[in-house]
């Protein structure tokens, strides 16, 4: 009888523990699945920016592959490290450039005037990482204006005031494109010129 009693209780115990083993190994999973994929795959969401709030940008990215800016919105390009997307374009050391899509009032504006506002949005975001998406802002150390824009036969020649402020040489490429996407989403530019404090910006120093 006591045998049987203790079996009973063997079984139990045993029971227990790889219920318990059971639970870690789902949360462990579940930890794992959202801080790998789940940013990949989260919904659109969107902020609105008014006349005079150029803030921090949201979660808001859209398709890397077919961008389709609207109205009053602005894509704003941040870097997925490692392109963890798998986006066709690859840039610098193996990344890639992911845009974010923000509401800011420049429906009827010149295209000199979205490119102040891009810009001007993507100076002040000061996050080195967006939000649950994970990507990466590669000038969130810099301290950046854009003092004046010129288009001429489709280059945008931008005439930057500040400090520039990398974390290393990948971030060379990864500030550059980031810059050259998010202009190059208008019309009237097809690349950019980057000048800083009133001398061509080289990178390669950097």
């Amino acid at each position: 009888m006591a045998t049987q009693e203790n079996g009973t209780k063997r079984a139990k115990v045993t029971f227990f523990i790889v219920l318990m083993l059971v639970a870690l190994i789902t949360a462990a999973f579940y930890y794992w699945y959202n801080k790998e994929y789940a940013p990949l795959t989260e919904p659109k969401l969107e902020v609105t920016l008014g006349e005079n709030e150029r803030g921090p940008v949201n979660d808001a990215f859209t398709d890397p592959e077919n961008p389709q800016p609207d109205g009053n919105d602005i894509l704003i390009y941040y870097v997925d490290t490692g392109n963890k997307r798998k986006s066709k374009e690859v840039i610098g050391c193996g990344d890639s450039v992911v845009p974010i899509t923000v509401s800011a009032y420049v429906q009827n504006k010149e295209d000199s005037e979205k490119i102040k506002t891009a810009l001007e949005i993507l100076f002040n975001q000061k996050d080195q990482f967006i939000g649950k998406s994970g990507l990466y802002n590669s000038l969130y150390q810099s301290d950046l204006k854009l003092e004046k824009v010129e288009i001429v036969q489709g280059i945008a020649k931008l005439h930057l005031v500040g400090e520039l402020k990398l974390g290393g040489t990948c971030d060379s490429p990864r500030f550059e494109q980031q810059i050259q996407y998010t202009v190059k989403q208008f019309n009237a530019v097809r690349k950019a010129e980057i000048f800083l404090n009133n001398a061509p910006l080289d990178l390669s120093q950097k």
